[in-house]
């Protein structure tokens, strides 16, 4: 049987080793697995000596970006009230706490990033008679978007 390192963690705290071996029928075989390193795994899960406590104090225990679970629709509406106060996307995100990318998909989907030039064409075309799917195709915004500005367009002139 013979065995091979074939990685170790840049700490050294656990190797990959693989195994080849003869089986009973005479074929050959390899087994690969992972094992702790017993003399240089300094947090002791894997040797006899006692790992070291570890101590985190609590004003450094701060919340990773991601960690928040599903946007909900309350995080979105303060979203959009930051937005509208004049904070870029940046800051939103790095307030709340989430990728840019996701903020700005759902400010967009909100119809806020609209600018006034595509506010204009949507509830034009709106005027027409266009429906929310033919809007969204023509500008290139998800129909949520079209919808809500055309909502807005319908609070404002009194058709709701």
């Amino acid at each position: 049987m013979n065995e091979r390192v074939i990685w170790t963690h840049p700490k050294g705290r656990f190797e990959v080793v693989e195994r080849t071996y003869r089986a009973l029928d005479g074929r050959l075989g390899r087994v690969r697995e992972c094992r702790f390193t017993l003399r240089r795994d300094v947090r002791g899960l894997a040797c006899d000596v006692a790992a070291q406590p570890i101590s985190v104090e609590p004003a450094l225990c701060v919340p990773q970006k991601g960690v928040h679970g599903p946007v909900t629709a309350a995080d979105v509406d303060t979203w959009c009230k930051w937005y509208r106060q004049g904070k870029s996307v940046a800051d939103i995100s790095e307030m709340a706490g989430r990728n840019e990318k996701t903020v700005t998909a759902k400010l967009k989907k909100r119809g806020v990033l609209l600018t006034d030039e595509e506010q204009r064409k949507i509830r034009s075309l709106a005027a027409q008679g266009w429906t929310a799917a033919k809007i969204s195709k023509e500008i290139g915004y998800p129909r949520a978007a079209v919808r809500c500005c055309v909502r807005e367009m319908e609070v404002q002139h009194g058709e709701v």
